[in-house]
């Protein structure tokens, strides 16, 4: 499938027409479809014939070609963003009626953990167990 195919309307994608779809439009619209699947099933208005989430696997090659996309942080922002993570307090953190949603110290430790492994959710995968005090 190429860009504009099976569309009526071209607006805004008028330079990019005939090219291969990227790898993230292919895993969304799988992803889509994956979804409307599951809930017509859950809803009942199919039977349980299949598991949408492994009929519908996104492919090895087209997962292999997602790759993280970072972007960069300016370095003020990331200044401003370091000195809230490292003054976190309890009062920062929203309330319900029935108090906070999460301890202030698991908070704390997910906040400080995340800056210290550079975002990157398999830096903070990788940790150890018990690492964080």
């Amino acid at each position: 499938m190429n860009v504009g195919d099976y569309v009526q309307r071209t607006a805004g994608i008028e330079d990019r027409i005939g090219e291969p779809l990227t790898a993230s439009t292919k895993e969304g619209h799988l992803a889509a479809i994956r979804r409307f699947f599951a809930d017509c099933q859950e809803w009942e208005w199919l039977p349980r014939r299949f598991d949408p989430g492994r009929a519908l696997a996104t492919l090895r090659s087209i997962t292999a070609l997602l790759g993280l996309n970072p972007r960069v942080i300016a370095d003020g922002i990331w200044a401003k963003l370091l000195r809230a993570g490292l003054n976190l307090s309890q009062i920062d953190l929203p309330e319900t009626r029935s108090g906070h949603f999460y301890p202030h110290e698991l908070v704390r430790a997910i906040t400080l953990s995340w800056f210290f492994s550079r975002q990157c959710s398999d830096e903070i995968a990788g940790l150890r167990i018990g690492c964080i005090r």
